[in-house]
């Protein structure tokens, strides 16, 4: 690969990009901020970043312009997503999905995408409408993937907070807004021994020792 030069504009939204904190709390608001910072980077029509399971069913989005994420339903769930770039006009003219977003009016797309394990991926997709991307634009985002897997993966905290059941979320949120045992089983019309029962399996799956660092995580990161 050839020497990628970078304007002035270009080294603002790197510095944007790179300046983005990968430990924020919350993950769809660091998402926001790298597509900001990639919008001076590479312009486009829509962008956006998300999450698919083994499926390729998205679970979250989080788009500029906010398009996709009012309407998710029904998905077309015809396997996992790719990993690695993907810039579709490099794709044969027959290709379905070059046809696909043909008919969505879309010209051309660049994607990257990172594995989450069991399947998952977590991608940036973005796209314009009448224009082609460009080398420039595709060797940039090379350089900057990175950078760009780091902080669009959701962090080690909220994949354990995933693992977590129905019944164990609605204790620990009860108990983060701190309620004791005997208040969580009188709100959940349970026994305080399987209020306990839940704690201790949610503990084990946090990787925590106790209900205060469990409330912790449940203040600081949202429960999908």
């Amino acid at each position: 690969m050839s020497a990628l030069s970078l304007t002035p504009t270009d080294v603002r939204g790197v510095r944007r990009l790179l300046s983005v904190d990968d430990e924020a709390f919350e993950v769809q608001a660091r998402w926001r901020a790298v597509l900001l910072a990639m919008s001076e980077l590479v312009p486009c029509d829509l962008m956006g970043v998300g999450t698919a399971d083994a499926t390729g069913c998205l679970e979250q989005i989080v788009d500029l312009p906010p398009e996709i994420s009012n309407d998710l339903d029904p998905q077309v769930c015809d396997g996992p997503l790719p990993t690695g770039i993907q810039h579709l006009a490099a794709f044969a003219e027959d290709d379905e999905d070059r046809i696909f977003m043909r008919a969505l009016g879309i010209r051309d797309v660049l994607r990257i995408g990172f594995p989450l394990g069991q399947g998952r991926v977590v991608q940036m997709y973005l796209d314009r409408r009448q224009r082609y991307f460009e080398p420039r634009d595709v060797a940039l985002l090379s350089m900057l993937e990175p950078a760009l897997g780091k902080l669009l993966r959701p962090g080690v905290c909220v994949e354990r907070l995933r693992t977590l059941s129905d019944a164990e979320r609605r204790v620990l949120g009860l108990v983060a807004e701190g309620g004791s045992n005997q208040d969580v089983a009188v709100q959940l019309s349970v026994s305080e021994a399987t209020v306990r029962k839940h704690l201790e399996h949610a503990y084990r799956k946090l990787g925590v020792a106790n209900r205060t660092a469990a409330a912790a995580l449940v203040h600081v990161r949202a429960i999908p």
